[in-house]
């Protein structure tokens, strides 16, 4: 005695509905999941990034004089916008000389000060050794108060454009450099 049972043609229908519907479900919940751990590992991404950049301003600290835990300054000193481009001015060619180049022109330009109030431009033209370039740059981005590298024009020593403009290039092994940087002074409070 068997007794066999066979679906009818609507109760097949229910099924797939039913089995259509719970994979959907499971669908769903397994992409919700997937979106919550993508979250989850961004936010710990940021907050590595986060941990990084405090352990490199206390770094910063240490090695500006400030004593650890104390607060870098990011932006530039100064009572008075004239007063923090000179600043910017002085401590780019500090950062030029102390690589071992001479500064042959700087300029402050201040022609944003009605656009963006709180940006200092400095442009500098100067020759210095081609291998010490990289770290003059990674010096002028990486310390305090924050500076930007917005623009550089980079021209080698070519034996033959020295020769056929009189000599007037660089010397050999040297570079002529022309950089625009640019930093934020906080303003008047």
């Amino acid at each position: 005695m068997t007794s066999r049972r066979t679906l009818t043609r609507g109760q097949m229908l229910a099924l797939a509905t039913y089995v259509v519907g719970l994979l959907g479900t499971l669908a769903v919940v397994w992409l919700a999941s997937a979106n919550v751990a993508a979250r989850r590992a961004n936010i710990q991404d940021q907050r590595d990034a986060l941990a990084r950049l405090d352990a490199r301003i206390a770094t910063l600290n240490i090695r500006g004089g400030a004593p650890a835990g104390v607060p870098v300054n990011p932006f530039l000193d100064g009572d008075t916008v004239t007063v923090a481009g000179a600043n910017l001015q002085e401590r780019v060619v500090a950062m030029i000389r102390n690589a071992g180049g001479t500064v042959t022109s700087s300029e402050v330009d201040l022609s944003d000060a009605k656009t963006a109030p709180q940006r200092v431009a400095l442009t500098a033209s100067c020759e210095l050794e081609q291998d010490v370039l990289q770290q003059l740059l990674y010096d002028i981005e990486a310390g305090t108060p924050f500076l930007y590298l917005d623009q550089i024009v980079i021209q080698s020593d070519r034996p033959d454009a020295r020769s056929a403009a009189g000599g007037a290039g660089p010397a050999p092994g040297h570079l002529r450099v022309s950089l625009t940087v640019s930093g934020y002074w906080r303003g008047t409070t």
